[in-house]
């Protein structure tokens, strides 16, 4: 598809409405395909180095790129290929921001009284905050004390440009 430079966002998130979402509990019975969607969906991990701060580098394929090409933007890999660190914060309106991780899983935060965005149905966002930052940033910070920081670079999208804390593989 083509950008046509009017609806920006609105484009990927009308996209997204009509793609499957990636169920991160979800088991893979029929090894790699999804049982519960019959997607072919594969994951694997090209470098492990364990130690006080271990690095991990995975790869995922799943069969719905979830920007389309729109804009001519694709995740790093190409369509539906992306790697563990290709984390991406999607504002959806004013009161909701969706985190894409790789395999097109989407979770989102929503607006909460105190300024913070929050997710409360999912177990891998329990107890994590999104908050803003000076510069338009954002950073997300889990229960375990990492954090996630997203710079914003592209139509609204937010990169994920540093990890900190223990464990800083996906």
């Amino acid at each position: 598809q083509r950008f046509c430079g009017v609806c920006g966002l609105v484009c990927w998130v009308s996209k997204q409405a009509g793609q499957a979402v990636r169920n991160l509990l979800a088991a893979l019975g029929g090894e790699p395909v999804d049982l519960a969607t019959g997607l072919f969906i594969s994951d694997k991990t090209d470098l492990l180095l364990p130690g006080r701060l271990p690095v991990t580098l995975s790869w995922s394929y799943h069969p719905h790129d979830p920007f389309s090409g729109i804009a001519g933007f694709q995740p790093a890999l190409g369509p539906g290929w992306s790697l563990s660190v290709d984390a991406i914060l999607l504002p959806v309106n004013a009161s909701l921001f969706r985190l894409i991780l790789p395999g097109n899983a989407r979770l989102d935060l929503v607006l909460q009284p105190d300024g913070t965005y929050r997710n409360s149905t999912h177990p891998f966002l329990s107890g994590a905050v999104l908050t803003s930052l000076s510069g338009g940033d954002h950073q997300l910070r889990f229960k375990d004390g990492n954090t996630w920081r997203f710079r914003n670079l592209f139509l609204g999208l937010e990169f994920l440009s540093r990890r900190t804390g223990m464990g800083t593989g996906c």
